[in-house]
């Protein structure tokens, strides 16, 4: 699996809908986190990924804001995004601190590999395109 990670890298960017994406891992545990970025005409610009009911990624939204995975604001969006860190979800940080006995209980878990990640910001992306030009109230 390190092998993996070695060739994923630890960044990608890319554009789906006319958005902004980005996949960033986690320096200390070795996860991926991924974010899409709006623009500011977006029905959704400035809300809580709290307040988004009916947007769906990984696990779900745990992120919203200007300053995506990398800690560099980016006014001009706003992003929403997700993390690879859950029950179910396999990391580095695992692999490296386990010892057996602990690693078996997470057999179940799978490592969400930069392509999984990738194909999740991008259903993402589509599904902000689809509610755009909504009409939304904070």
């Amino acid at each position: 699996m390190r092998e993996l990670i070695a060739r994923e890298g630890d960044k990608r960017e890319f554009e789906d809908s006319g958005y902004h994406c980005l996949i960033v891992r986690n320096p200390e545990a070795g996860y991926l986190s991924g974010f899409v970025g709006i623009p500011r005409t977006h029905s959704l610009y400035g809300f809580e990924f709290g307040e988004v009911d009916d947007i769906r990624a990984h696990v779900g939204l745990e992120f919203s804001g200007p300053s995506p995975g990398t800690g560099q604001e980016q006014p001009e969006r706003w992003y929403f995004g997700f993390e690879c860190n859950h029950l179910g979800d396999l990391w580095l940080k695992d692999l490296m601190s386990l010892d057996p006995v602990s690693l078996g209980l997470k057999r179940s878990s799978s490592y969400k590999t930069m392509d999984y990640v990738e194909h999740e910001v991008r259903g993402l992306a589509q599904q902000l395109k689809v509610v755009e030009h909504r009409r939304v109230y904070h």
